[in-house]
């Protein structure tokens, strides 16, 4: 359909990847859209990199939200190459349709024809020519604004997970055609299924805090798996469903008793028995758990021994696709600075990556928020301030 100003093409500025490299990382400045001059939008040094996803080096995708001058304008969509962003794809300042205002992301998404900008519920900001362009449709027959935890989309159908603690599935793509079901809300009124059976998870996917990022939610490749973290009665657990999304059980995550009230941070799946899970906040300390049984069971993973008594924060998680070479990133409170833990054997073992809090203070950055892994040597990292940058 037709696009309203601002979108498809976007905008243009003079920002460009920056020449000057820290410990391995390269900044890369994000643009600001210039494509109206009376009312251009300044998202270089503003905004929150809140998603990143590369098919390569050279072809990638970066999304926002707004956040400092640019808090009340949406983020947007940018095409980007390892050391430069290049173009805005889709500008969020003042497009959205089923929602009234600017536009603000929470993540990407691959889908079989390109890509889903995720951002709220009613409304589906995508690509379906391999990213070369973004348009925005009313998403079907949702009329919620919440944000977006989760998408899968593949060749059977679509999976979606909103912040309300609901769970829907389309037999087709994300599009103004799309009739989506509610499979799953314990948290409705009246609930689905009526009746929470008692020893099913009693709260639904709710999220983990501000500013919404994705992490407390994952979805498998077939869309049958779905996972997301919750902590009703002050018990962390990770509930998961094998039957996409129509029934999920709650496994525990035995976490600390000085941490028992909040919601893990994060859930994520290497493989079909191997995942872990999570928690980092600004006022607590952090864990980590791993199984190796699809979920069953959860192990204590030790914190590496310089950061666990710190408070630290760590809303992404991300593994590359080898399944073994995967990051926690996020902000060390205690030293008031960005952090990044590693692990080179599916989580078994973390260590603190050195030389990311220098990088991330030379690129005018602060809080780490979203990270992407095109191999196991190919990282970025997304963060306030509008921090973009690669090692």
């Amino acid at each position: 359909g037709d696009e309203p100003s601002g979108m498809g093409s976007g905008g243009s500025g003079s920002g460009s990847g920056q020449d000057n490299t820290v410990n391995g990382w390269t900044g890369v400045e994000l643009l600001d859209d210039t494509s109206n001059p009376d009312r251009a939008v300044y998202h270089k040094g503003n905004d929150l990199v809140s998603g990143i996803y590369f098919e390569s080096t050279d072809q990638g995708y970066v999304v926002t939200q707004g956040a400092g001058e640019t808090f009340g304008r949406g983020g947007a969509v940018f095409t980007a190459t390892s050391r430069a962003v290049t173009r805005v794809a889709f500008s969020g300042d003042n497009t959205g349709l089923g929602l009234s205002g600017s536009v603000d992301f929470t993540g990407l998404a691959r889908t079989p024809t390109g890509y889903i900008a995720m951002a709220y519920a009613n409304d589906v900001i995508a690509s379906r020519d391999g990213g070369a362009t973004f348009s925005i449709e009313r998403n079907g027959n949702l009329v919620g604004i919440e944000p977006i935890l989760g998408y899968r989309v593949t060749s059977s159908g679509t999976t979606l997970v909103r912040k309300t603690g609901v769970v829907d599935r389309a037999t087709g793509a994300p599009s103004t055609n799309a009739s989506y079901t509610d499979v799953w809300a314990p948290n409705g009124s009246p609930s689905i299924p009526a009746m929470v059976p008692a020893d099913q998870c009693q709260d639904g996917p709710l999220g983990a805090g501000v500013p919404t990022v994705t992490s407390s939610v994952y979805i498998g490749a077939d869309r049958n798996v779905i996972a997301y973290t919750a902590n009703p009665e002050y018990d962390p657990e990770v509930c998961i469903s094998t039957d996409g999304g129509l029934s999920f059980f709650p496994h525990s995550l035995a976490a600390p008793a000085e941490v028992d009230d909040f919601t893990p941070t994060g859930v994520t799946f290497t493989s079909a028995t191997t995942g872990i899970a999570w928690f980092g906040a600004a006022t607590a300390k952090p864990y980590i758990r791993r199984t190796t049984d699809g979920g069953t069971t959860w192990t204590t993973v030790a914190v590496p021994s310089e950061i666990a008594s710190h408070m630290v924060e760590l809303p992404a998680g991300f593994f590359a696709p080898d399944g073994m070479h995967g990051w926690l990133a996020g902000f060390d409170q205690t030293q008031g600075a960005a952090i990044v833990l590693a692990t080179t054997d599916a989580g078994a073992s973390w260590s603190v990556m050195p030389g990311v809090a220098a990088a991330v203070d030379a690129f005018g950055g602060d809080k780490l928020y979203t990270g992407f892994a095109l191999d196991a040597t190919h990282i970025w990292l997304g963060g306030a301030r509008g921090l973009l940058m690669h090692n």
